[in-house]
């Protein structure tokens, strides 16, 4: 009778372990199971992850290419006076048409609805702009450098819905004013504010940027996590692999191999455009100033040219593009309504060839020369906001900003001369004019070199008379 009771007591403990331990299984199970249908809030996270999961390959990396090897003049030559000018048309290269690009506004700006209690400031050029504060991100960290954990990482990202700082980015990105590139820097200012770790913080950037529809990746090299972008335009002296004839831009970093992915993030279609079809809009408390003077015709001339130094901060941020990118744009209101106005108004009853010499003479005479590798070690090319920022400056910088001052004040018709290792403009002044001139539809556009020192309009620098220019025309 004892035998039976300690069996039947065996059999109960036996009974409520076993079921203890299948509810215990069966928690886990669910909790597991609630884990994985959280994991993913879109099926394009699920596919993707597996991507993330298969075979990474290696990818050599190209140097960033140069876009003109040839030596600059060291020194600006100085005209003779009173040269005497011969009409002659001169012989060109190819002819291309680069047409001011729109104005890109989201077509619906999106609003965000939160409590003030859920947001946090992120300074952003100066200026403190408000996202909604979601802890979960504050959690993501990158375990290892490999792809396992980079799949890893953005799985734990895909769990957290990122669509509250993904529409406040785009909500800043059109109030802001601010191109692909702009929203680059601010998703990246965001990034880092949110995770320290810097591979962690690429890899938030690298989600952000997929999810924003941009066609961004992720690659590694030893420990280091490396972004890489595809752009519109192309971009000089950065570092890029190509994928399906497709080239992958290395953000920060030059690195000559690395470990990607050859798979696609649907949706994530988006090129960068880089080039500043409009300048974006940064708030500032202090304005930077500079003084001009120089001399024409027997008379002194004055003028004042102001910066925004956050323009100037931004403009240092952007890769290197094409030269006739910076000539392309809508110039920033402090040379617009400030310079030019009053440039204008000194010139307003001078003819049509003085005012383009008067202004061919203010830039000449007003801007200390210095070739990009004696002022930096590099080739730099500056929009025109930088030509008065900067000390120095080189023949196509001077060029942008003569022809962004051409055109605010005149109207003219402007073309981009590309010689090899220089830069000059040429203005389609009406009447008659004197000097050399290149012939375009019809219409006669007259040298114009601001680095010619003393040179009128019609005058070709020394040693570039019998060369054949590449021409841009200015639309």
């Amino acid at each position: 009778m004892k035998r039976l009771n300690w069996l039947l007591a065996f059999l109960t403990i036996c009974f409520f372990v076993t079921q203890t331990y299948a509810e215990v299984d069966f928690k886990s199970w669910v909790t597991q199971q609630k884990k994985e249908y959280k994991k993913f809030l879109e099926e394009r996270d699920k596919e993707f992850y597996s991507f993330l999961k298969g075979e990474w390959k290696n990818f050599e990396i190209e140097e960033g290419k140069i876009e003109d090897t040839k030596p600059k003049p060291k020194l600006p030559p100085i005209a003779e006076p009173d040269l005497e000018k011969i009409s002659k048309p001169l012989k060109t290269e190819e002819i291309v048409e680069k047409k001011q690009e729109p104005v890109l506004v989201e077509e619906e700006k999106p609003v965000l609805e939160v409590k003030a209690k859920n947001l946090f400031g992120l300074e952003f050029y100066g200026e403190i702009l408000e996202f909604p504060k979601i802890d979960d991100f504050y959690n993501l960290k990158l375990k290892n450098t490999d792809k396992d954990s980079i799949a890893e990482f953005f799985a734990d990202f895909a769990a957290i819905d990122s669509s509250p700082i993904i529409n406040q980015l785009k909500f800043y990105k059109s109030k802001k004013r601010l191109n692909d590139w702009g929203y680059l820097i601010l998703a990246q200012t965001f990034s880092d504010k949110i995770l320290d770790d810097k591979n962690s913080s690429t890899l938030f950037l690298w989600a952000i940027l997929l999810k924003s529809g941009f066609d961004s990746r992720i690659g590694f090299y030893e420990d280091e996590v490396k972004l890489l972008f595809a752009s519109e335009e192309d971009l000089f002296s950065m570092p890029f692999f190509t994928l399906n004839s497709k080239r992958y831009y290395l953000h920060n970093g030059n690195l000559k191999t690395l470990r990607s992915y050859d798979a696609k993030y649907e949706g994530a279609d988006k090129k960068f455009r880089v080039a500043l079809s409009n300048r974006p809009i940064f708030l500032t408390e202090r304005i930077g100033f500079k003084e001009y003077g120089f001399e024409y015709k027997g008379k002194e001339y004055f003028f004042e040219g102001y910066f925004n130094p956050h323009l100037i901060e931004y403009m240092q941020s952007l890769p290197q593009l094409s030269v006739e990118s910076y000539f392309l744009g809508e110039i920033d209101p402090l040379i617009s309504k400030y310079l030019a106005v009053s440039i204008k108004e000194e010139i307003k009853d001078f003819s049509d060839y003085e005012k383009v010499n008067f202004i061919l003479r203010f830039v000449q005479k007003s801007f200390p020369y210095k070739t990009d590798d004696e002022q930096f070690g590099y080739e730099k090319y500056f929009f025109p906001e930088e030509v008065i920022y900067y000390p120095y400056s080189d023949c196509e910088d001077r060029s942008a900003l003569f022809a962004a001052l051409v055109k605010e004040i005149t109207g003219f018709g402007v073309l981009i001369l590309d010689y090899p290792g220089h830069i000059a403009t040429a203005i389609n002044i009406p009447g008659d004019v004197k000097g050399d001139y290149i012939s375009v539809k019809g219409k006669k556009y007259y040298v114009s070199d601001p680095t010619y020192i003393n040179a009128d309009v019609g005058m070709i620098m020394p040693g570039y008379e019998n060369k054949r220019p590449s021409v841009t025309i200015l639309n």
